[in-house]
């Protein structure tokens, strides 16, 4: 069965087919696909670099991401992309690249049947305020295949195996921190920054994770 997305959002909540941000706040999560904050147990894959199991197995592991800006910062800092309606905020990435997080409107290709889509709703940049913003990964990603005899294009769950992996996610200087609005209407020609941390899975601790000083 597809992953349920447990949504905990500050302000407006804002779905994209798959993903979740919202205006101002804490805490946003980030689909996996075997269920609410899945993760691994006795799984295939190769330790040190992250890999795949049967989603039988995976534990309730969850991963609590949480993004800060840098002490005494002079910058402002917008998490998302600009100029917007629906680019991706976070990105979980093994030895191979990225992981797809999202199964929303995707054929499941264990039943062959195609997952809950529901109304596309604009993802806007937010304002990463002093209290930073929260993250969470279930520890479950998806994979491309197919299924049926017709060899329809669908998506296979899969648990994290454990070992290291990185977590990515970008933004832009607010351009005008006195308006309540210049994050979500910046121009997509604003230049934008992405850092990344290496974190362990199953982790041990929240991975906190600090938007840089810019020059």
């Amino acid at each position: 069965m597809l992953a349920k997305l447990g949504f905990g959002f500050f302000g407006l909540a804002m779905l994209a087919c798959g993903g979740a941000t919202s205006d101002g706040g804490q805490s946003n999560s980030v689909g996996g696909a075997a269920g609410n904050f899945g993760g691994t147990s006795s799984i295939g894959g190769t330790p040190s670099v992250g890999g795949s199991g049967n989603l039988d197995n995976c534990p309730a592991t969850t991963v609590n991401f949480q993004v800060v800006p840098a002490p005494n910062s002079p910058t402002q800092w917008c998490i998302g992309a600009p100029g917007s309606c629906g680019g991706q905020t976070m990105t979980i990435l093994d030895a191979s690249g990225p992981l797809e997080l999202y199964t929303f409107c995707q054929m499941d290709c264990d039943t062959c049947t195609r997952s809950i889509c529901p109304p596309v709703v604009c993802e806007l940049p937010f304002e990463l305020t002093s209290a930073g913003s929260a993250f969470i990964w279930d520890g479950t990603y998806v994979t491309q295949n197919t299924c049926g005899a017709l060899a329809t294009a669908c998506l296979h769950n899969h648990c994290a195996a454990p070992g290291k992996y990185q977590f990515q996610v970008c933004g832009f200087a607010d351009p005008d921190p006195t308006s309540a609005n210049a994050c979500s209407s910046a121009a997509s020609t604003t230049s934008q920054t992405c850092t990344q941390i290496t974190f362990d899975y199953p982790p041990t601790a929240p991975v906190v994770v600090t938007m840089p000083l810019l020059p």
